[in-house]
């Protein structure tokens, strides 16, 4: 990841939040970053999104080079889009969920995720962004506030395993 950071708040928490992600995991993905209004920069069709009617222009999210068509084909890269700062939004806990997205992509969609909580159960996308960032916190316990996790019981031993297999490989 090397890309220039136009709102420096966003810093502190995208590092620690990789920094929690082993290396072997993290040179998985490739991906760039992009701060701004996403539909401004025609990143998007419609403004929010399908699951649950969030605003993009508000919602740190990823776009995969699928939802890029009206874009060059040398610019329809795997993105992590950084918008909507605030604390919740620029802390390591939504870094971690958010590159686990990214994880999930570069992975080629194979892992199917068991959703632990009610969150994970809106979509596949979501279950395993879900149980990354639950996997990342099992090994990296930090403080959190409590409207950060849903957790129902933890994480699927099969997915537990995924990741450490990751980690390694």
């Amino acid at each position: 990841m090397n890309n220039r950071f136009t709102d420096r708040r966003w810093v502190p928490g995208l590092a620690a939040g990789l920094g929690l992600i082993p290396p072997p995991i993290r040179a998985r993905a490739r991906f760039a970053v992009f701060q701004g209004d996403p539909l401004f920069a025609g990143l998007h069709a419609s403004e929010a999104t399908e699951e649950d009617q969030r605003s993009y222009r508000v919602t740190p999210h990823v776009c995969y080079p699928s939802h890029l068509n009206g874009r060059p084909r040398a610019e329809r890269l795997l993105t992590l889009v950084l918008t909507g700062f605030d604390d919740y939004h620029g802390s390591p806990f939504v870094a971690v969920h958010e590159f686990g997205h990214l994880l999930d992509y570069s992975t080629g969609l194979s892992h199917a995720a068991v959703a632990y909580c009610d969150y994970a159960a809106t979509s596949r996308d979501e279950a395993y962004a879900s149980a990354f960032t639950q996997w990342v916190w099992e090994r990296n316990p930090l403080p959190r506030a409590a409207d950060q996790w849903q957790d129902s019981g933890g994480l699927d031993q099969s997915d537990r395993w995924y990741f450490d297999w990751l980690a390694v490989a």
